[in-house]
């Protein structure tokens, strides 16, 4: 049969709970965890794009100093100064980068 705690008793009980080594430490490790972990978020999403940025184009051109064409990742804000310099995006349906022709 089982025997039913006093309140007395489990207050106690609840009290050791709270305050024991074990408990302690865990408590501490979880602490480290957390902000071990928050530091891995913040590099991994400082890394990666949000919603809220624009969507990138890659282009494959030759710019000034390459000797060769170069693919990069363009903002709509670049494509308008290219077409602003004379230059049409030519994007194949295959999804691969664009290229830039002179109108």
């Amino acid at each position: 049969a089982a025997s039913a705690l006093t309140d007395g008793q489990r207050m106690q009980v609840d009290a050791e709970l709270t305050t024991s080594p074990l408990i302690e430490e865990l408590r501490a490790k979880t602490a480290a965890n957390k902000e071990k972990n928050e530091a891995a978020v913040r590099q991994l999403t400082s890394t990666m794009g949000s919603v809220y940025d624009p969507p990138l184009k890659l282009v494959r051109y030759l710019g000034e100093g390459d000797s060769m064409p170069v693919t990069r990742m363009v903002t709509p804000e670049q494509i308008k100064e290219l077409n602003a310099q004379g230059y049409e995006l030519d994007c194949p349906k295959s999804g691969a980068a664009c290229g830039l022709i002179r109108r």
